[in-house]
């Protein structure tokens, strides 16, 4: 859900569709209790206007180094 609104607020602040955000997010109660997996991360990822073809998108995440 941050990810997604994220993505909103940028879209109104800028006054664009055209929006990519990509969180990765370490998990603190994974890595400190529990199972203790300290390399668990999770990835979320929005995309508006262009970013939804499946081309750009590509080359954003190549660009990042995110690539799937």
């Amino acid at each position: 859900r941050m990810t997604v609104q994220i993505a909103n607020e940028l879209k109104r602040i800028l006054n664009t569709q055209d929006v990519a955000v990509v969180i990765d997010a370490s998990h603190l109660c994974v890595s400190s209790r529990g199972i203790q997996d300290e390399g668990s991360s999770t990835v979320t990822a929005e995309y508006g206007g262009v970013f939804k073809d499946p081309q750009r998108r590509e080359e954003f995440l190549k660009y990042i180094s995110l690539n799937q």
